[in-house]
């Protein structure tokens, strides 16, 4: 439409001239009409879209109606880590993050999961749905700008606290705005516990019906008469989920926690990275705070000689410097050799967990 605002075109004429001639017609500054030439606003706000159509209308002697404006309740976008906006739930989104199933929650993962906001504008109403903990600077930049182009509006925010989802409603963007870095600021106070584990009773796996975890502890059982260190990784490699890795130390050779297999489901590491990391320090690797966190378990459940069963709630970092939030139970069985290595088999479930602080 923009575009359309410079017509008609004109022999020998420049495009700065075009632009500032249809700046000149919609009322607005040269560089924001520059910066919708050259398709630098990926989600234009409601006002300016329904000013620009009203311009274009009135000079073709067209009026446009406040009924005939445009209708907003098509703007639903989540910006990443990069600031970038993603058309919510589009096949690019899903298959940029590897979930195609249509029933899948795309946006709420990326928000509660990789610090991303997703906000959906209609008449009258912004709603924003933020995981204030984890969510990013560049996201957070993009939002503010959407709130401060945003015309007079009620905003909904939903807020990711813990492991539930609360609602509050603010008066104006500004107000909207003011709420959410509040919101950020008390989290960074708050989270200088990234890791936190509970320790379960072995019991919960059949109370809460988890057959993975199930499976894989009695399945182990066959590998308790005798630390068989290449059987332990055949048995972590064919698990069918991936959610199965082997660390494995010598306290007096080795001190730290190799690992000897890493599970392909594991998402705070690429494949690249999982190859590389074979046979190496743990604490090399992307988050090495996290690594340490883990090694203090794999010591916990060699000591008490017996599967430990934990929930965890893990703020990991990944190599590009971006938070991967992450609730899970692991398991985990020690595997003691008195004249050789320790070992440990790692199994973890991913479904959502109400007993993780």
């Amino acid at each position: 439409m923009v575009r359309q605002a410079a017509e008609p075109a004109r022999i020998g004429e420049s495009v700065k001239a075009e632009i500032g001639r249809a700046a000149r017609l919609l009322g607005l500054s040269y560089g924001r009409v520059k910066r919708y030439w050259y398709g630098e606003i990926a989600v234009p706000p409601a006002h300016e879209v329904d000013a620009i159509r009203a311009a274009i209308g009135r000079r073709q002697g067209n009026p446009v109606s406040a009924a005939s404006t445009v209708d907003v309740a098509e703007i639903h976008v989540i910006y990443d880590e990069n600031g970038r906006v993603w058309a919510a739930n589009s096949p690019e989104l899903r298959g940029g993050l590897g979930y195609t199933a249509g029933d899948f929650d795309v946006g709420g993962f990326a928000v509660r999961c990789l610090g991303w906001i997703e906000m959906r504008q209609v008449p009258g109403r912004m709603h924003v749905r933020i995981a204030p903990r984890i969510a990013q600077p560049k996201a957070m930049d993009a939002l503010f700008q959407a709130l401060a182009t945003a015309p007079k509006v009620q905003v909904v925010l939903t807020i990711r606290t813990g492991q539930a989802w609360e609602e509050e409603i603010q008066a104006s963007a500004m107000a909207a705005a003011e709420r959410i870095d509040a919101l950020v600021r008390e989290t960074a106070v708050e989270s200088d516990r990234r890791f936190v584990a509970i320790r379960q009773p072995v019991s919960v796996l059949f109370r809460d019906k988890q057959r993975y975890l199930i499976t894989m502890l009695q399945e182990a059982r066959s590998l308790l008469s005798g630390v068989d260190r290449q059987a332990i990784v055949r048995f972590a490699m064919a698990d069918p989920l991936g959610r199965t890795s082997v660390a494995i130390t010598d306290r007096g050779t080795q001190p730290q926690w190799n690992w000897e297999h890493i599970g392909s489901a594991l998402r705070f590491y690429t494949h690249d990275e999982r190859q590389r990391m074979i046979g190496t320090d743990g604490r090399k690797g992307p988050d090495p705070e996290y690594v340490e966190w883990c090694a203090a378990a794999y010591d916990r459940a060699i000591a008490a000689g017996e599967p430990l069963i934990e929930d965890v709630r893990a703020l990991v970092f990944r190599r590009t410097g971006s938070p991967l939030e992450s609730r899970y139970r692991r398991m985990l069985i020690p595997l003691v050799n008195q004249s050789g290595p320790s070992i440990v088999l790692v199994s973890s479930d991913f479904k959502p967990l109400h007993q993780a602080a």
